[in-house]
């Protein structure tokens, strides 16, 4: 060691795998007790806040089937995104970034990333389609324009079925 740095680059594998079989769990379920301290003091806050401005925002009579109903909605969204924030924070995000500190490449080994991984797949078939087309010299299919068969709008329509035909003969 010069000094410069703790755990120099022939160390980091070695670290990083002690990390992922020793450290990961523990730091999985800290993360999973700091879920639930979070998610109490959300709770806590939102009864403290949401529900009050919520009944304060309603009439004297209250607020009518369709206000309940809609105050039921908010508030189950406001819970659900409290819920799904807060545990992706404390459970994935937290020992990925200790990964990240300890200098392992914190993306190997994870399951992709559900709507963010698919849009990103979906982008890169249509940029290397794209790509396909400017190497083969192709160019892409063009919609068809009018015509009594293409069915598009200002297409012209000749002819009327058997009468015609048989004026044609």
């Amino acid at each position: 060691m010069d000094g410069q740095e703790l755990i120099n680059e022939h160390q980091r594998p070695g670290t990083v795998i002690i990390f992922n079989l020793f450290l990961r769990i523990p730091v999985t379920v800290f993360g999973f007790l700091l879920w639930l301290q979070l998610l109490h003091i959300g709770f806590v806050l939102m009864s403290w806040s949401f529900y009050p401005a919520m009944l304060s925002a309603t009439s004297d009579g209250g607020p009518g089937a369709f206000g309940a109903v809609a105050m039921l909605v908010i508030a189950a969204w406001l819970h659900w995104h409290l819920v799904k924030h807060s545990l992706e924070m404390c459970v994935r995000t937290m020992p990925r970034q200790i990964a990240r500190w300890m200098g392992a490449d914190a993306d190997v080994g994870q399951a992709p990333d559900g709507a963010s991984h698919m849009l990103a797949g979906l982008i890169e078939r249509v940029a290397g389609g794209q790509q396909g087309l400017r190497q083969s010299g192709k160019k892409p299919a063009e919609k068809p324009t009018g015509g009594a068969t293409s069915g598009e709008a200002g297409g012209s329509v000749s002819g009327g079925g058997a009468g015609a035909a048989a004026g044609a003969a």
